[in-house]
This record gives C-alpha cells, structure tokens and sequence, in this order.
C-alpha cells in the first residue's frame, strides 16, 4: 500500500478482476507489454517504468493488519479507485463462490461457513457477519472516509457494465492522463466476459501470484456422466447430464440427484400441477420471430410438448441444414466481426436456403448453429409466441403477452381473480449457465392482491 502508486479497492465479486484485465491489457497495447502478463502489483512496473504500481484490494486482510478500523488512515495520501456493486448482487455472487469455488482452508481464513456447510441462500445473504448487512456497512464505511482521501474517484459496476468505453475511458484518464485513450476501446473487447472465459481455458496469464486461473463452466462437484446415464431416472429419461428439478420427484430427505422416484410417481406430481413453468426470451434465439421459450421443471428442466422457435442447424453429413439467402440477406454467410454489428440471426422463412456445399466457402466464414422459425413451431411449446424486445441506450424493453386458461398438462393456467408464485432471472453477455441475476419469489397477481398486480387493458 505504501508503495503504490495508485489503490483499487472493492468489496470481493465486485468485477475487479474484469477491470484487472482491462488495466492490464490497456497498459500491454499502451506499452507494448506480452498480452499474458496481468497486473501483479509492480510486475507491469518492472517491465516498463511507466506503467504505475497498482494495488488491487479487498481491504479485508490489510484492515485486520492495521487495526485502524473505519477511519482508513493508511489510504488518505493516496490516489485512489473505489469500484462499487450493488449489495444484493455481491451476496448472491457470493454465495455461488462460497459454495462452488472457494477452497476449504480459505473458508476458514476469512471465517466463512465451513466446506459443505447446508446453509440456503437466504440465511447467507442476512448474515451480518458476511451477508448484505456486512456488505452496506462496508460501502458506507467508505462513503463516511471518501472526504478524507487525498484523490478518489468512485465506479460503479453496473454503470461500467452499461458504458464500459465510457467509464473505463474515466478510469484509464484518471491513472493514466488522456494520451492513451486509444487504447480504451481495444482493452474493453479483449476483457468482455465472454472472450475473457474463453481464453482463460487457453492461455496461460501470469501474474505476481497467479490471480487469474481458468474456472469451472459449471458446478465442479457435479456427478459423472457415466454414473448419470446409469442411473434408473435418467435411463428413462435418456439424460446424461443433471439438470433443474424439484425435491418432490426425489425420495430421500436431501432431494440427491440420484435418488429419484418412478416414471410413474412423478407422472401423477404432473398431473396435479407440481410442477414449476419456465418461460425464457431470448435476445438472439427467439426475439427475431416475436417468441419465447416455454419449458417446465420437474424431474428435469424439460421442453413443452411440440416444437419450440429455434433448432439445431443441423443437415446430413455434418453439415449445416440452411445458410444465408444472399439475395434477401446480402451475404451467405457472416463473420466474426458481423457479430454484434448487424442481425446475424438464420430465420428459416425469412432468410435462410437450403446448405450449399459447392459454395466458394473461406475460412472464416460462420453459418449459423441455430434457425429460427415461427412458421415450424408448434404444439404447447409455441404458446409464448407474443413476446418482442426492443434494444435501446444499453438495454432490453420486453413486452410479453400470455393467454390466460391454458389448460396444457405442461403449463399453468393463468386465471383472474387469483395470485401465482413469480420468479426473475436475467442472463447477461451470452452466458447461459452462470454470471445470471436472479429476483427473490414474488406473487404477481390478475385481480388479486400481489406483490405485482396486473393491470387490465381496455
């Protein structure tokens, strides 16, 4: 700390690894630094004199060491950025590392509950030790020390998420003067999330103590895919992965995986409604033909009777199925770097013909993985098909219909004059498994008192 020439300091799952990558790539283009080289300290530092000394803190171990408590004496000489999140996002993030992907002996060290610990999700977010009151009383420390330092200048996470050139651009100007901002815009795309996962399973970023290691896509203590498809469930279901389900399709007290009842035990829970609706819209897959997905949960995260919008783009040979209409797209295909510049999505009745293996096809050409299709779905998996998002300054408006009395054995039937169990779940930055937001239960009522209640149009 004393050494340094500037201080970032964030509450732990409050993106300072993103904006570690950031800084770290933004100083290799500024400096012509070795792309695996992350931020270390002073290891940027040795390499070339400009670079400054950063130092990356929780300021959780240092307090403990300087004993001074809320007052951060040790931090008011210094040039300082506080990058901040908000606290219900931290302590469900928190929570997914604590229980997924933090060591057992660092679990001790900073006195979180211990190696397979049943602690839910909500007695870890009301926890004053480690939960949300924790959490505030750290931001609000630092809002009460905030005059006391000598130059600091506060980020806010989300606000970096939805502008990232425009508010890394003020961090890099704040460190780093004006003269690099060139480089900005290069640094932000080389740490987006989804590059960033991706090049962590490949290349080796070394840094003063090796931060930056590759994760686990999914829950690392998940069973074997040999032992899922020999288990009597999952025969039947002819599954070999776990997925969503519900305790009550489980025998034993704990809901194991693998401890589930008969074909026809959860057959009759179906039939009595216990089952939970999953409906999911999304951006790219379903957006373009004004649907959404319907799935339900039960035994498995299961798909709704029928077909839903989109399908694998699969032909004979291991080939794709359709590709680009160049005369109604512009193009046969897209590149790399169409994505995000353009529609990129093969719909099967707009813009897609059948797969043409004679093409003069280039490397680097992308077909692709999915098509989607309005006209080809059907069945009780196509009930969400008055669903249609808007993309404007940084963000999703989504306006979704759903009939009322639907009376498929897979769906709930919505009716006036009752209240139903809600729940949110936002997936950002193509991630389909972690990294997604999630709401606390909710009721939303039709003509009945609920936490939201829905308003009738005329």
């Amino acid at each position: 700390l004393q050494e340094a020439d500037f201080v970032v300091v964030s509450y732990a799952k409050s993106g300072r690894t993103w904006l570690r990558v950031m800084l770290s790539r933004y100083f290799q283009l500024r400096y012509g630094i070795p792309e695996r080289f992350v931020f270390g300290f002073d290891n940027l530092h040795a390499m070339d004199r400009r670079v400054p000394k950063i130092f990356f803190t929780h300021d959780n171990y240092l307090r403990d060491y300087t004993g001074e408590g809320e007052t951060r004496t040790s931090f008011r000489d210094k040039r300082m950025v506080l990058l901040v999140r908000s606290p219900q996002d931290v302590v469900i993030s928190s929570y997914f590392q604590w229980k997924f992907r933090t060591q057992a002996g660092k679990k001790e060290l900073n006195q979180l509950p211990p190696h397979g610990a049943d602690i839910s999700m909500f007695e870890f977010a009301m926890s004053k030790t480690i939960g949300l009151p924790h959490i505030v009383s750290f931001l609000n420390e630092w809002s009460r020390a905030l005059p006391g330092i000598r130059e600091i200048l506060v980020v806010r996470y989300e606000d970096l998420r939805v502008e990232p050139e425009k508010e890394f651009g003020r961090i890099t100007e704040f460190i780093d003067g004006p003269a690099g901002g060139s480089c900005v815009a290069e640094a932000v795309d080389f740490a987006s999330l989804a590059r960033s996962r991706s090049r962590e399973a490949q290349i080796p970023l070394s840094a003063s103590r090796g931060k930056l290691k590759p994760g686990e896509r999914d829950n690392p203590d998940r069973p074997d895919t040999a032992d899922v498809k020999a288990n009597q469930l999952f025969k039947h279901l002819k599954k070999k992965d776990v997925r969503k389900y519900l305790p009550s399709t489980r025998t034993d007290e704990n809901a194991s995986w693998d401890m589930g009842k008969t074909p026809e035990e959860i057959a009759k829970i179906k039939a009595d409604g216990g089952f939970l609706d999953l409906m999911q819209w999304r951006g790219h897959r379903s957006n373009p033909v004004g649907m959404s997905d319907d799935f339900y949960v039960l035994e498995y995260r299961n798909s709704d009777a029928g077909k839903n919008p989109f399908g694998a783009n699969k032909g004979k040979n291991h080939q794709p199925k359709y590709m680009f209409d160049e005369k109604k797209f512009g193009k046969k295909s897209v590149r790399i770097e169409d994505i995000r510049s353009m529609p990129t999505t093969l719909i099967r009745e707009q813009n897609a013909v059948p797969f043409d293996p004679t093409v003069d096809w280039k490397e680097g050409d992308l077909i692709l993985k999915y098509v989607v299709s309005k006209e080809d779905s059907k069945g009780s998996a196509a009930d969400n098909n008055m669903s249609k998002g808007e993309w404007k300054d940084g963000m999703w408006t989504v306006v979704w219909a759903r009939k009322l009395g639907l009376t498929n054995p897979d769906d709930k039937e919505l009716k006036i004059g009752e209240a139903y169990n809600f729940s949110f779940a936002t997936h950002d930055d193509n991630i389909t498994t972690r990294g997604h937001h999630v709401s606390f239960p909710m009721t939303v009522g039709f003509g009945a008192k609920a936490d939201i209640e829905a308003t009738r149009l005329k």
